[in-house]
């Protein structure tokens, strides 16, 4: 048996070594879970710890602002996991696989919101039209006979209130078309970088999925983020704008981590 340590030999085992008196193994010493080099450079540098605190912040100021998102603050948690690991050479996959669930539950989720928008929008669209099952709905009867003679309006104001009303519909139908395209096109990829992220880690070999396409989707919800910031400030939410804006933040930085670490030179 050989010493790991001062290469002493004898043909026996031992459980210390008789010549410097250390163990016969190295099991004292940090395990490199994740192995991939670009990986734990993405893990390891200074602007994913930003990212980190980044995120931190956006929370802390949702939760000041009355709002909660449960999935937000999981992946925050697990950023700090990951990033503490990653400072020791030790990544737990598993840790990136949380992130990754998380996004993909984000992504379910708005998917349902979006298609839940669409049929709101049809439905009010409908209610416009007066069909027989919704004609106890239809707005247009209820402008024209119910405030139109309280509040004096003329024919051609209350078509054109009926009018305006007929086009929230199909504003409402746009939207969450925008929302499942954005969506589908967008954050799906978005969890594929970090799902192949996560099993790269685990075998030990990279092979990272569409980086390039995840990319620009990462700066375009930060402009997302920041157009929300913008919003807050209109309806007078300074922690909605702070918060907002951490998550810009935290995406542009992101963006600049990947094409760092990430991105095929």
């Amino acid at each position: 048996m050989k010493c790991p340590h001062c290469d002493y030999e004898r043909p026996e085992a031992f459980a210390y070594c008789p010549k410097c008196g250390k163990p016969s193994t190295r099991e004292s010493e940090p395990v490199v879970i994740c192995p991939t080099p670009r990986i734990l450079s993405f893990i390891k540098d200074d602007l994913f710890f930003i990212v980190c605190i980044l995120l931190t912040a956006g929370v802390g100021c949702t939760m000041l602002s009355g709002g909660f998102n449960a999935l937000t603050l999981l992946i925050t948690i697990f950023a700090w996991l990951t990033y503490a690991g990653g400072r020791k050479n030790v990544v737990e996959h598993k840790h990136i696989k949380v992130i990754s669930g998380s996004v993909y539950a984000i992504y379910v989720i708005e998917n349902i919101l979006a298609v839940f928008v669409i049929l709101s929008g049809i439905a009010y669209s409908l209610m416009m039209l007066g069909l027989p099952f919704l004609s106890g709905l239809n707005i247009e009867e209820f402008i024209t006979d119910k405030l139109g003679p309280m509040i004096m309006l003329s024919g051609v104001v209350l078509a054109l209130i009926s009018a305006v009303a007929m086009f929230l519909g199909v504003i409402l139908i746009a939207l969450g078309v925008i929302m499942l395209i954005v969506n589908i096109a967008g954050r799906k990829k978005l969890h594929a970088l970090i799902k192949s992220i996560y099993k790269s880690a685990e075998a030990g070999e990279e092979n990272f999925v569409g980086v390039n396409k995840a990319q620009p989707w990462i700066i375009i919800f930060a402009v997302l983020s920041i157009i929300a910031a913008i919003t807050s400030v209109s309806n007078g939410s300074v922690f909605g704008f702070l918060s907002e804006g951490a998550f810009a933040a935290a995406l542009i930085i992101c963006s600049i981590l990947v094409s760092k670490h990430l991105c095929d030179k």
